[in-house]
C-alpha cells in the first residue's frame, strides 16, 4: 500500500471533516477519534463494513451532503487499491440506498 496514497486519502477525509464543521456546524467526533486511533484506511473499512450506516452518515444524509461521507471517498477510483472490491461495492450500495447522485 502506497503511503502517499494513504496520506492523500486521509487528507481528503480531514478536508471533509473541516467542511462538516465549517459549513454544517457538525463535528464528527466518533469518526475523528477512530481516524486518529486506527488511521484513515482502517477507520473507513470499519465504517463501510458496519451493517448499518454510522450516525455521521445519517446526519450527512439529512443535510443532503453525502459527498462528505467516508463511503463517497471510498468509491473514488484513485483509492481503489486501498480497499477490497467488496468494500467498494458496500460503500456504493449504501450510497445508492440513500439516493446519492453519483
Amino acid at each position: 500500500m502506497c503511503d502517499n496514497l494513504v496520506e492523500r486519502f486521509g487528507n481528503e477525509l480531514l478536508e471533509a471533516v473541516r467542511q462538516c464543521q465549517e459549513q454544517l456546524s457538525y463535528n464528527p467526533t466518533y469518526f475523528l477519534r477512530m481516524f486518529h486511533e486506527k488511521g484513515p484506511v482502517e477507520a473507513a473499512k470499519i465504517l463501510v463494513n458496519s451493517p448499518a450506516p454510522a450516525e455521521g452518515f445519517t446526519k450527512l444524509w439529512e443535510k443532503q451532503r453525502l459527498d462528505l461521507t467516508v463511503e463517497a471517498h471510498v468509491i473514488k477510483d484513485q483509492y481503489n487499491s486501498l480497499f477490497e472490491q467488496e468494500e467498494i461495492e458496500k460503500a456504493r450500495k449504501r450510497l445508492q440506498d440513500y439516493e446519492y447522485n453519483f
